[in-house]
């Protein structure tokens, strides 16, 4: 499976994008943006199954419904 580094801010997907590293520690724009930006890694087999775990993570994220494991990619 490939990584994945997915952006979200305010519960929206803004960006996925296949990466080697983990969430940087030090990166500035974490700490410019708190409160309306997370970051996270998603495991795939593709972009298209990182782009729709993405979306699903969004979705449980805004409205606090747990994902349905059943149909995850």
């Amino acid at each position: 499976m490939k990584k994945y580094r997915v952006e979200f801010v305010r519960y929206q997907v803004m960006s996925v994008t296949e990466t080697e590293q983990e969430i940087p520690t030090n990166d500035t724009f974490l700490e410019e943006h708190t409160g309306d930006t997370i970051w996270a890694i998603l495991h795939a087999e593709d972009d298209q199954k990182a782009r729709q775990k993405a979306e699903q993570l969004a979705h449980s994220l805004a409205t606090g419904d747990r994902p349905n494991h059943n149909n995850t990619a």
